[in-house]
């Protein structure tokens, strides 16, 4: 028997602590209830107890946990320190009996006041006190209690101080929570007990310093916990002694009563609960009509069970019910009738301040009219409310009191109904104390023919077998839905710059509870002023338990009566984790796991999947797991995952093949670097043979972040050097080649490379940059990298690199206008590549070299007068990708498809080629081709639908490009926005788009497209001023730019135009150098472009006629 004043294990036969003197009781595990020594069942919930014999009476709900030594464990306490003032002059001053006799006083009214709450005295440190709540037994809400209890100990001292002729006892009390290491604490030659490690008692005790005589100071982390049940006055900050930094303090005035501390109203709307609500109101209305009504809510904590009734309530006409409520304590559920005097107390004394008399007053008003209401009745609730009654009513015998008073309140509770319903709310009716749940008996029977709906809000381990009948309805609160979860937390989150990632994260990690949702939100937002923006430490934010839910969740594993360590372990699995794993770790026999696992299904901590043979188990809440899992302590962590990964890897093959990626979790997290960083790696190139690319780099950073924490050696190097390429390709196909960690990657792996001398990798790092250099638009920079790469593929005589140089190169020859030069570049690097020898470079490069090449070649077939060919070379490209099953390659081909079917003018084709491009870039996550797609889309939807319906979709796809880092083809799709919007008449807004693409195009040199940018101007400003020079200066200037660049296309397409604006008697030269470069087209003829020049020629001639 453990006591739970002080903490000592005391003998089985004791009935008084040996340390402290407290009374020793019976604490139940379901309830908190305590018990005399010697009780087979809890007074508070029924559910059976374990004798201080120690034998096990059978039950089904719960009893206590057998006395055990307390295992150290990381726990979240609030700590209450009490130091008595002037103890050292009152003992000289005192005989020392007398002394003794204060001091034992002066402890039995602290350690009265802690066990009136369910906390623990620690030690005591001469006339200091060191208290905890939240150990050895959590509970939700242990800093409130804490607040109680000293607040209790304060009315305690000023009653003994006037009763006893001695100088009064005077203390300082200092409370703070936080995290500590709490249990017995073992050393080779030392044990303490009940041990308390950490800052948190530190600061309690310096906190108390500051107090002033009989007050409590509470710091800032306690009173956000306290929610608005306690009047508190600011103290500001204040520097305490050995403290770092000044503490934010709180004293505490006083507790509010429950009509004082109503909680305010809801800051963000109510999401979801709409059938909920329904099924209420048609209650009501049943109710209006003399149906009496009883609706069970029924949800775990934090469901939203409260929140539903106010919202209920609140879309009533005010004047249409009268409303009652009973709030249901843990802390009285052994006061009889607490919940119905505290509501009575509220209609007779309804200002706060009536005096004994005005309340009897009330009273007799408030029970005029009841049939039978006797003197005699109308006394027994007084004296429940404490008022002035006659000595008479002592003499009527107990079951006669009982009777009458169960008769007296019943009827006084359904007789309010005559005038106007009533909605009579029992809040948390798992903590109603014995006489209550009787009382609420008695009216539900009554209640079929009286115009009264009761609303019972519990938890569901309570079995409330009386409430049954027809007029009785159970709802279970179901959890949220991830679209509502979703919508709860951008709601909370407001106006934040909060991203869509970390709202999944939180939605994930709160499995639809709508307290844990808003906890997890606000610490979220809390922190995120600090944490500016960097994904890293918002990320951390979500991953860590918000102080506001760390007591709910460890009272709840602490009402577990077996299967604590096992959930501890489980946790440690992970968030699912197996049967058969976890048996094989713990050792346990089948039906001893059996048990443990039942009990945790019971009581709501985990889910079953599959039969029991083959189950597998999750639980519920990423926070549950999370709870347990925290509150081991380091070194425990260590030792359980080093416990599971030896037994994966020498019992579990199947999971080290499938999913290498778990067992590197645990040797990381057993601090086993070598085979983390092994396993990580196997994982990252597991996952990229299956192009979740997005997995991939995750797992070969995480295998970085091992590494880099190892000592800095030319072998750390060269692994270090592999990692970062493996990386990177990933990077490069879900980040975007312009991307800032594509760059980092491959300018740390440019670095290492150099510094090992490994020429091959040096290759694949220059690569990985002139892909940066390609994408971000600075094609001077790429060239460069381009020819140093084939200069080193030609010195090494490899033709896998040779291809891998060629390709982009080429591309970048396209980009800068030198179509001829790409064409026969891009051919190369086509003749280089062997299926047989090369297929593997889709997972060391990103993509695949054949099929890149063959699309880039497609497109600028196009340019050279090739439309037709580009047509075919394009469809290879795409059959290649999709023979080869590699997503990014075939994004990329059929982004490439698209503008080649945007450049040969055929909006049907580019629409279908767009839109799935935008399917492979969402469903595999490459932001990059999702944003080319909707560019492309949106030129098509422009020209076969609308106009402003196209641009938006463009001006959305350029958002989401540059969102990526690119700048490569923003001209192009401002040229494609310009041309929506010149369709459309907004010419100023389109030549505006075209001098910017233009400023770009000059910056950059991506010259591929600016032949059609200046015949686009000129057209516009020909189309706004027919006699506009300017306008055929620009025409003319894309004539020259596409014969300098060698692009037959582009030059038909700005002779076209400017024939097209030419007078009708003016220079013949444009005409016949249009009908010189048709003569010479040697395909295309069915041709959009080629229908164009053919009808430009022919209006020419006729009006040379």
């Amino acid at each position: 028997m453990r006591c739970s004043a002080c903490g000592l294990s005391a003998p089985t036969e004791a009935s008084f602590c040996p340390r402290c003197g407290a009374k020793l009781s019976l604490h139940c595990q379901s309830c908190g209830f305590r018990s005399p020594l010697g009780s087979h069942f809890c007074g508070g919930c029924g559910a059976s107890l374990v004798e201080a014999s120690g034998t096990t009476v059978t039950g089904v709900s719960g009893g206590i946990a057998p006395d055990r030594d307390q295992r150290p464990e990381r726990r979240q306490v609030t700590i209450l320190f009490v130091d008595m003032i002037g103890s050292t002059e009152m003992s000289v001053r005192l005989d020392e009996e007398e002394f003794k006799d204060i001091i034992y006083r002066y402890r039995d009214i602290c350690a009265n006041a802690v066990r009136q709450f369910d906390g623990c005295i620690v030690r005591y440190i001469g006339d200091g006190i060191l208290v905890c709540f939240g150990f050895p037994f959590a509970h939700e809400d242990d800093p409130i209690r804490a607040a109680r209890a000293g607040l209790a100990l304060l009315d305690n001292l000023q009653r003994l101080n006037s009763e006893q002729e001695t100088k009064a006892i005077q203390v300082r009390m200092g409370m703070h929570t936080g995290i500590v290491i709490a249990g017995d604490l073992r050393s080779s030659d030392t044990f303490e007990a009940m041990g308390i490690l950490g800052e948190t008692p530190n600061i309690a005790s310096r906190v108390q310093n500051l107090a002033a005589p009989d007050r409590l100071v509470i710091t800032l982390e306690t009173a956000q916990l306290l929610g608005e049940r306690f009047d508190l006055i600011d103290l500001g900050l204040q520097q305490a002694r050995g403290v770092d930094g000044p503490l934010h303090l709180f004293e505490v005035a006083g507790e509010r009563t429950e009509a004082t501390r109503e909680r305010p109203p809801a800051s963000h709307k109510m999401i979801g609960r709409q059938q909920e609500l329904a099924l209420l109101q048609d209650r009501f209305f049943r109710a209006q009509d003399g149906e009496g009504q009883v609706v069970q809510i029924i949800a775990e904590a934090g469901a939203g069970k409260t929140r539903l009734v106010r919202e209920f309530k609140a879309r009533l006409d005010p004047a249409a019910f009268l409303p009652m409520t009973c709030y249901c304590s843990a802390y009285s559920r052994s006061s009889a009738f607490y919940p119905i005097i505290e509501m009575i107390r509220r209609v007779v004394k309804p200002d706060g301040d009536a005096d004994a008399e005005a309340m009897s007053a009330n009273l007799q008003r408030s029970f005029v009219g009841l049939e039978t209401i006797t003197p005699e009745a109308t006394a027994l609730v007084a004296e429940l409310l404490e008022l002035p009654v006659s000595p008479a009513i002592k003499d009527i015998p107990p079951a006669r009191r009982r009777e009458l008073l169960l008769e007296v309140l019943t009827q006084w509770v359904l007789k309010q109904s005559e005038d106007v319903p009533v909605i009579l709310v029992v809040e948390d009716l798992h903590w109603a104390d014995a006489s209550t749940t009787t009382l609420l008996r008695h009216i539900v029977e009554r209640l079929s023919n009286w115009r009264v709906m009761t609303i019972f809000t519990f938890r569901p381990e309570l079995t409330a077998e009386w409430l049954l009948g027809s007029q009785v309805t159970r709802l279970g609160l179901r959890r949220l839905s991830k679209n509502e979860a979703r919508a709860l937390t951008a709601q909370i989150a407001e106006a934040s710059t909060m991203t869509a990632d970390i709202i999944a994260s939180i939605v994930a990690k709160t499995g639809g509870i709508p307290l844990f949702i808003e906890e997890l939100t606000k610490a979220v937002l809390a922190g995120a002023s600090s944490a500016d923006h960097d994904p890293a430490r918002l990320t951390a934010l979500v991953d860590s338990i918000p102080s506001t839910l760390r007591g709910s969740l460890a009272a709840r594993l602490d009402r577990l009566q077996i299967a604590k360590p096992l959930a501890q372990v489980a946790a440690t699995l992970g968030r699912t984790f197996d049967s058969k794993v976890l048996a094989a770790v713990t050792g346990e026999s089948q039906p001893a796991l059996r048990a443990q696992l039942d009990e945790l299904l019971r009581q709501g901590f985990i889910h079953q999947h599959g039969t029991q043979v083959q189950a597998k188990y999750s639980f519920k809440h990423a926070l549950i797991q999370e709870a347990a899992y925290d509150s081991l302590l380091k070194s425990e962590r260590r030792s359980m995952h080093r416990r599971i990964a030896e037994v994966i890897s020498t019992q579990f093959a199947d999971v080290v093949a499938a999913t290498p990626e778990v067992l590197a979790e645990h040797y990381a997290a057993a601090e086993l670097a070598e085979s983390a960083i092994a396993h990580w790696e196997a994982a990252g190139n597991k996952a990229a043979e299956r192009s979740a690319n997005v997995e991939a780099a995750s797992h070969f950073a995480n295998a970085l972040a091992v590494l880099r924490r190892m000592p800095d050696t030319t072998e750390r190097a060269r692994r270090e050097l592999s990692l970062e390429l493996q990386r990177g390709s990933q990077l490069l196909a879900i980040k975007g080649n312009a991307a800032p960690q594509v760059e980092e990657v491959f300018t740390r792996a440019y670095q290492l490379s150099w510094r090992l001398g490994e020429h091959r990798l040096l290759f694949r790092a220059l690569y990985g940059l002139m892909m940066f250099f390609i994408v971000r638009g600075q094609l001077e920079k790429a060239h460069q990298c381009g020819v140093r790469l084939i200069e080193q593929a030609e010195r090494a005589g490899d033709d896998g690199l040779q291809l891998q140089a060629k390709r982009p190169l080429g591309l970048t020859q396209f980009y800068l206008g030198q179509f001829s030069s790409a064409k026969e570049t891009l051919k190369q690097a086509l003749q280089l590549y062997d299926p047989d020898r090369h297929h593997h470079h889709r997972f060391e490069y990103g993509s695949d070299p054949a099929v890149l090449a063959q699309c880039n070649l497609a497109w600028t077939e196009w340019f050279v007068g090739l439309p037709d060919t580009a047509i075919a070379d394009s469809a290879q490209a795409m059959a290649r990708a999709i023979q080869l099953n590699h997503p990014h390659s075939l994004g990329f081909a059929l982004s490439f498809e698209a503008s080649i079917r945007q450049s040969r003018g055929e909006p049907k084709e580019a629409l279908q080629a767009a839109e799935q491009a935008i399917q492979i870039g969402q469903s595999y996550r490459f932001p990059y081709w999702s944003a080319w797609g909707r560019i492309l889309r949106g030129w098509a939807i422009g020209r076969l639908d609308s106009p402003a319906s196209g641009a938006a979709e463009i001006k959305a796809g350029l958002e989401d490009y540059r969102a990526t880092g690119a700048e490569l083809i923003r001209p192009y799709g401002l040229m494609l926005l310009a041309e929506t919007l010149g369709t459309d008449g907004a010419l100023e807004d389109a030549l505006a788009l075209l001098n910017e693409a233009l400023d770009i195009t000059e910056t950059n040199r991506t010259l591929f497209c600016g032949p059609e940018l200046y015949r686009l101007r000129g057209s516009l400003l020909l189309a706004a001023d027919s006699h506009d020079d300017a306008g055929g200066e620009n025409l003319r200037k894309a004539v020259d730019l596409a014969h300098e660049l060698g692009s037959p296309m582009l030059e038909l397409r700005a002779l076209a135009s400017l024939v097209s604006a030419s007078p009708p008697r003016g220079s013949s030269a444009p005409l016949q150098r249009l009908e010189r470069l048709r003569d010479a087209m040697t395909e295309g003829f069915a041709t959009a472009d080629l229908a164009e020049v053919a009808r430009v020629i022919e209006l020419a001639a006729t009006h040379r006629r």
